[in-house]
């Protein structure tokens, strides 16, 4: 018997698995196992218990009556605030048929899209991610530690992705796709990994800050890569920063300032810039000594080379070491 008491207690603590059905209904305690599916994210995350995991069925999540107001109309997301959907409890919510089926559609009449709060949390895994867009500010803002989003499209917002100054260490977003973005596609911070993310016809791909930052395609954006050294830049490694309308990569900085760059592509950058083909740009003002070393780095073709550029009145100076000889082939993403 005590035995049997004991077995009873861990099952009673174990994590749930929650589901949500675009051909659903929301109730007290939709979506547990043995019951209906919840209609909304929202009323799926109500009746989660923090360590609890979420899996939503494809189809479209928000204004679903088109009326310009959240909330209103059964199955609607129920904002918070300035935000649609608020991830206030840790939680691993996935979708089941991947980003290009699952959609959460700010419309443009609500600030941020998704707002994470809560540390530990998984939004999205490879091939279960989401669709966030349409947010007159961020598709994903990131609020709390540890964080990780994973096979998310961030579209049409005016940022894509946004890592909040009190965010704190160890947010990861790997993976993902920012595309058409008005301002950034990735707003970054410091102490986070980025990797693998794919950057495409943003106003500026991915601005960063500090941390670790690998594998990533910045292609067709107006600048690629915006690199503010507040924190330490552990890595800049890996990344192909190619055809930026404006130019590749920015290094600017209010403080003196070493930063390292290495194995990355930089070429057809600056095509609309002034100066042309400018595949790295550095800014600093006066009295501000900023250095970056270039190692093993991949500049374009012999006869169009991607070139060093500066703005600023501050001391700059770069220093290349055994430039790479041909491209150096980062592979972007599959994202379903």
């Amino acid at each position: 018997m005590a035995a049997l008491a004991i077995l009873g207690t861990a099952s009673a603590g174990s994590a749930a698995t929650l589901r949500v059905a675009n051909n659903a209904v929301d109730f007290n305690e939709c979506g547990r196992s043995g019951l209906l599916p919840c209609r909304s994210i929202t009323q799926a995350i109500t009746n989660a218990s923090s360590g609890d995991t979420i899996i939503v069925g494809p189809g479209f999540y928000g204004d679903l009556d088109g009326n310009g107001t959240l909330g209103n109309s059964p199955g609607e997301e129920v904002p918070v605030g300035d935000t649609m959907l608020d991830v206030n409890k840790q939680l691993t919510i996935i979708s089941r048929d991947g980003a290009g089926a699952t959609v959460l559609d700010a419309a443009g009449i609500i600030d941020n899209a998704v707002l994470i709060e809560a540390a530990g949390v998984v939004f999205g895994k490879p091939n279960h991610g989401f669709t966030v867009k349409n947010a007159i500010d961020a598709g994903l803002v990131i609020a709390a530690a540890s964080v990780t989003a994973r096979g998310n499209v961030a579209a049409f917002n005016s940022t894509g992705i946004s890592v909040s100054s009190i965010s704190g260490a160890g947010v990861v977003l790997s993976g993902n796709a920012a595309v058409g973005n008005s301002d950034y596609g990735i707003d970054g911070n410091i102490d986070m990994t980025i990797k693998g993310n794919i950057l495409q016809s943003n106003a500026e791909g991915m601005s960063v800050t500090g941390g670790s930052v690998t594998k990533n395609v910045a292609v067709g954006n107006d600048l690629g890569v915006a690199i503010l050294p507040v924190g330490t830049l552990a890595a800049f490694n890996h990344n192909a920063v190619v055809a930026n309308h404006l130019g590749g990569v920015e290094v600017s900085s209010s403080s003196t300032v070493g930063v390292g760059l290495d194995h990355n592509d930089y070429f057809g950058n600056g095509d609309r810039g002034t100066p042309a083909h400018c595949g790295l740009l550095l800014n600093a003002p006066s009295g501000v000594s900023l250095s970056v070393f270039s190692a093993s780095d991949f500049w374009g073709t012999f006869n169009a080379p991607d070139q060093v550029c500066t703005s600023g009145t501050g001391t700059m100076t770069v220093t290349v070491t055994t430039p790479a000889a041909k491209e150096i082939v980062v592979k972007p993403p599959s994202i379903r």
